[in-house]
């Protein structure tokens, strides 16, 4: 079961104290924490901090690295021509400003 952390927020009465509750994730939007060390429960609130919800032997990149072998070839593909897309500008340039040349790989000149 994830490990989630919670603050009792001392910017709104609270007392500041942050503390971790195991819960599962289909009842951590329904979850109504009582801060242990004043009692209170109108000033808990779930710290996003996104690393130690996932457990203490994964990290952000490798969770990307997993979703990146689970994708489809083709799926790449389509992520790779939708990333190399450049904006179309249309118009003129603000004064005092020039275009600037790239090379076929996009790199500036």
């Amino acid at each position: 079961m994830p490990t989630y952390q919670f603050i009792c927020d001392d910017s709104l009465g609270g007392c500041g104290y942050i503390f971790e509750e195991e819960h599962s994730m289909s009842e951590i939007d329904d979850v109504k924490s009582v801060c242990s060390e004043c009692n209170k429960v109108e000033f808990i609130h779930q710290v996003w901090n996104g690393i130690s919800s996932f457990g203490p032997n994964k990290t952000l990149g490798s969770m990307a690295d997993k979703n990146n072998r689970d994708f489809s070839a083709e799926y790449k593909e389509h992520l790779d021509k939708k990333h190399q897309k450049k904006p179309d500008y249309s118009g003129s340039l603000p004064d005092g400003a020039k275009k600037l040349k790239r090379n076929e790989k996009g790199d500036l000149i």
